[in-house]
């Protein structure tokens, strides 16, 4: 009905897609988590030293701030490729600062922004705009 065999070919097969669910105003992304290097107190017991060291060492924690700012900036570089920024500004009418708020409250993983279309993404940060904007009034209810 209306779907063509080519069509159902070309569907992404991967498993990091976003789904759209009917009545739902808002898309989710799918996929698993990563696992971290202890899942379980049992992982810990055969390995104490490793994960006293993990949690409380000063070379582990920097690096951890390290990788997190590097994935940070790695993001934010695919982005400013994506989209201009300034003309998202001028159409959300928000600052820099604002717009930056707002595009680490959306989260998206690098799969996402590696992947997507340019009308995917800005349809995406639009929806986040709308939930952040909500979220900042107090209401859920749109204006007409």
């Amino acid at each position: 009905i209306g779907v063509l065999e080519i069509d159902a070919k070309n569907v992404p097969k991967d498993k990091y897609a976003r789904i759209h669910i009917n009545g739902v105003p808002q898309t989710y992304e799918v996929g698993t988590r990563q696992r971290k290097e202890f899942n379980s107190p049992v992982d810990a017991l055969f390995r104490p030293i490793d994960y006293v060291y993990n949690m409380f060492g000063k070379s582990p924690n920097q690096l951890k701030k390290l990788k997190k700012l590097k994935d940070d900036d790695n993001l934010r570089n695919m982005l400013e490729a994506k989209f201009n920024r300034e003309l998202l500004m001028e159409y959300l009418g928000m600052t820099a600062v604002e717009l930056n708020e707002l595009l680490n409250e959306c989260n998206y993983s690098d799969y996402f922004i590696k992947s997507a279309s340019d009308l995917q993404l800005i349809e995406a940060v639009l929806l986040c705009y709308e939930n952040h904007k909500a979220i900042k009034k107090g209401s859920t209810i749109k204006e007409k």
